[in-house]
């Protein structure tokens, strides 16, 4: 696993631009480096001090 490239970046930033708003892209450690219990608290405490709306979305 490796941290996000340019077409992920492009892949982020199209709908941001469209919609005319901020994203976060939290880096965090991955796979066999990073363990939920490392990345979650430290997701949560971004989401948390989030100053605008957050809207978190799962697909089913």
């Amino acid at each position: 696993m490796s941290q996000i490239v340019e077409f992920h970046w492009r892949l982020i930033a199209e709908p941001a631009v469209t919609a005319r708003t901020t994203v976060v892209v939290p880096i965090y450690p991955l796979v066999r480096r990073g363990t939920a219990a490392e990345v979650i608290p430290a997701v949560a405490d971004l989401a948390a001090d989030s100053p605008a709306e957050l809207v978190l979305s799962r697909r089913r």
